[in-house]
């Protein structure tokens, strides 16, 4: 039982979600200006991480993810040493656990993902963001000693915070928590997740932050001429995101029979990612950037396919080894490539067919997310908060429901971890 329980009766839980809202933009802002800090370290600039990568030499561009890797796989090794009764994972903690999460571990393991993000490993920065911000609400379940039901559900605001304040998106902050962690619609849990989330966006915005994501053009109005197009993105994305989860999952088997240590394998790892920034420097990063230059400017056909091909290697790498990271961003990214190709293939014999580009990118990007996470409302309501733009709703809301159940059709439930991918040892 709590040692407060006046402070945390049904009214005043929805006082506490609004300081995990607060919480979770400041855990965000302050991983960001981390991340900016370690690129200053290596690159006396910081910034977009594919343009400080084009900066680099060869030998840097081997380098700087090498030594990442190192130091990354310190931070896990050291955490591997804490010996704990708390969950290391907030997921496990909100859903099967009692809300506690061990503070020691979880904050070696948000360096070690601060390491990699800083020298622009394919991860996404999610994953970290919302385990510091599940972390706040799992501290102040312990300081309060509250009962298992409470101290759930303030680690459950302080995600939901995680994930509006990292994607700037109130809706799907706390949809996401709901849907794939706690599994339940109930007002009485889906109330304090939209109030922490929405005091997330609320406070970034406040403080100045307005986007660190898309500059989204206009979307226009497809007719029924290309619905024939967003349904075959959505059988495209239902085939392939479970074949990429499963490529993912190869990845991490093939470093496991190395044989090797963490620190070998995440060493090797680095230089392997090196090799790819040698080859073309836009496959730093988690992806965003990328995305952006799809929504904005024209691509060949050529250049979508090789991004493609190299985004897979590297994301594969990145996971493989063992890297503590996010993949929504780069999941995202496999959607946006994959009808990027689409649109120019069509091109060749229906050239207008570009004109609708940037609203095939988005139902990509919701389709992909949608079949990889089983979880289709969350998917086609953070692309839609993304985009602004509610013109994008009819053909996302087909792809993404298409693309999901054929992805149950091919596999089954889709088993999926779009926070942290974690080395089995």
């Amino acid at each position: 039982m709590s040692s407060f329980p006046q402070l945390f009766s049904q009214p005043a839980i929805l006082v506490w979600a609004v300081v995990l809202g607060i919480a979770g933009a400041l855990t965000t802002i302050s991983f960001h200006e981390t991340v900016k800090f370690l690129q200053y370290l290596h690159s006396h600039q910081y910034g977009d991480p594919t343009k400080l990568a084009e900066q680099w030499s060869s030998l840097k561009k081997i380098l700087v993810p090498t030594i990442a890797g190192f130091i990354a796989a310190m931070g896990l090794y050291w955490a591997s040493k804490i010996k704990v009764d708390a969950n290391s994972d907030y997921m496990e903690a909100v859903a099967i656990g009692n809300g506690r999460l061990s503070m020691r571990q979880g904050l070696l393991r948000v360096a070690s993902a601060l390491s990699v993000a800083g020298a622009g490993w394919s991860l996404g920065r999610e994953g970290p963001i919302i385990h510091l911000a599940a972390m706040t609400g799992s501290f102040l379940g312990r300081f309060f000693r509250l009962d298992t039901n409470h101290h759930r559900l303030l680690v459950a605001c302080g995600a939901a915070a995680g994930v509006s304040s990292a994607y700037f998106a109130p809706i799907a902050g706390a949809l996401f928590v709901a849907e794939i962690v706690l599994g339940s619609m109930a007002s009485h849990v889906l109330g304090p997740l939209m109030i922490s989330s929405a005091t997330a966006f609320i406070t970034m915005r406040s403080l100045g932050f307005d986007s660190w994501l898309y500059s989204i053009p206009e979307i226009t109005v497809i007719g029924d001429k290309y619905l024939l197009v967003t349904i075959a993105i959505g059988f495209l994305s239902g085939i392939f995101a479970p074949l990429f989860l499963k490529y993912l999952e190869i990845c991490r088997q093939l470093f496991a029979k190395l044989g090797n240590t963490l620190f070998v394998s995440m060493t090797l790892g680095g230089f392997l990612l090196g090799c790819l920034i040698i080859i073309e420097p836009w496959v730093t990063g988690k992806g965003d950037t990328i995305i952006h230059s799809y929504l904005t400017a024209p691509w060949t056909l050529s250049a979508i396919a090789t991004i493609l091909l190299l985004k897979i290697l590297s994301t594969g790498i990145s996971v493989g080894c063992g890297a503590v990271g996010g993949v929504i961003t780069p999941v995202m990214l496999m959607g946006a490539s994959m009808a990027m190709l689409l649109t120019q293939m069509l091109a060749l014999i229906f050239p207008d067919v570009t004109t609708f580009a940037p609203l095939f990118v988005l139902v990509g990007m919701g389709a992909f997310l949608g079949a990889a996470t089983s979880a289709p409302l969350v998917a086609m309501v953070l692309v839609v908060e993304m985009s602004h733009s509610f013109n994008v709703i009819a053909p996302l809301m087909i792809a993404t429901v298409t693309s999901f159940f054929i992805s149950r059709i091919i596999t089954g439930t889709v088993m999926f971890e779009v926070t942290e991918q974690r080395r089995e040892k």
